[in-house]
């Protein structure tokens, strides 16, 4: 993660945080009360009264305990606090993705802040698709950035995504190790009703007492 003093130079910090609790009608004295209030002076969650002047001689660099104090007293997204001393929470996932496991994992999208716009594409082409492998620069072009949350799906529950493990080779060859996949698991149920004795036309991402593996699946004893 990114450390604070990404998030601006100390004394901006200082102020940044001020206009924030001033938004909610609060100055650092009252929230350094709120803190002690619910969590006790002693506890990790508490906010100094002298905060603005460690913040503004980079003495301090708040804790997690410190920001979710911050969130529950402002009612902001932890997230935003998150954000506002330079932590990047959206890059868990991505770091994630860049550790490649034997076992195939869920990564998780749940840290997705829906305001982010997101670089976006969009088709050029108006016929059938080509049957033959063909650049992509042929098939999309990029256009504006879009909303994440206004995209289709986005906050569908039913949608899970998983990174194919390198040792999962039940998922070869139509899935390659490292490939991202997204599972409907609101299709479950009629994907199943499809399968066959020889395998099912669609892959399944399947749970079991070692992990998971992506795989077809097939009926036995129908």
């Amino acid at each position: 993660m990114s450390s604070h003093s990404e998030a601006g130079s100390h004394p901006e910090l200082a102020d940044r945080v001020k206009s924030i609790l001033a938004s909610k009608r609060l100055t650092l004295h009252q929230a350094s009360q709120a803190s002690a209030a619910l969590f006790g002076r002693g506890s990790p969650y508490y906010l100094p009264h002298n905060l603005y002047y460690d913040l503004s001689h980079g003495q301090f660099s708040p804790s997690l305990f410190q920001l979710v104090a911050f969130s529950r007293i402002s009612n902001y997204r932890l997230r935003d606090w998150l954000r506002v001393f330079g932590f990047d929470i959206e890059a868990i996932p991505r770091l994630q993705m860049q550790l490649r496991s034997k076992r195939t994992a869920l990564l998780e999208s749940s840290l997705d802040d829906p305001n982010l716009r997101v670089p976006w594409f969009q088709s050029l082409h108006t016929g059938a698709l080509p049957t033959d492998i063909v650049p992509l620069a042929r098939l999309l072009e990029w256009t504006e950035p879009r909303r994440l949350a206004g995209l289709s799906g986005f906050n569908n529950d039913d949608f899970l995504y998983a990174q194919i493990g390198s040792e999962d080779a039940l998922a070869f060859p139509e899935l390659l190790p490292g490939s991202i996949v997204r599972v409907n698991a609101g299709l479950t149920g009629e994907a199943l009703k499809e399968a066959t004795e020889e395998k099912s036309a669609h892959l399944f991402l399947i749970q079991h007492d070692r992990g998971l593996n992506c795989c077809h699946v097939r009926v036995s004893g129908r």
